[in-house]
């Protein structure tokens, strides 16, 4: 294989690696901390209703993951489900 085909290819890979790193943006309208996580209206999607709605203040409680983050878990008050939001 030559040599200037392999340096072609570094060059593309480089150039991928630049686009998506400018590309990720994250954008939140309130940050929620584990102080506030259950004091705060919290809006999440629902799976069930396949919509966004605001989760119960007190159905709510703070779990860990297996990974170490926390997420807040309640139900969906339209159906009932369960309705997660890692934070």
């Amino acid at each position: 294989m030559p040599a200037h085909s392999s340096k072609k290819r570094m060059q593309r890979n480089n150039k991928k690696k630049s686009k998506s790193k400018h590309s990720k943006k994250k954008s939140h309208s309130k940050k929620i901390t584990h102080a506030n996580a259950l004091k705060v209206e919290v809006s999440v999607y629902c799976m069930k209703c396949r919509g966004k709605v605001m989760m119960h203040k007190d159905g709510r409680h703070i779990k860990e993951t297996k990974r170490g983050t926390s997420m807040l878990r309640g139900k969906c008050p339209k159906c009932d489900g369960v309705v997660v939001r890692i934070f």
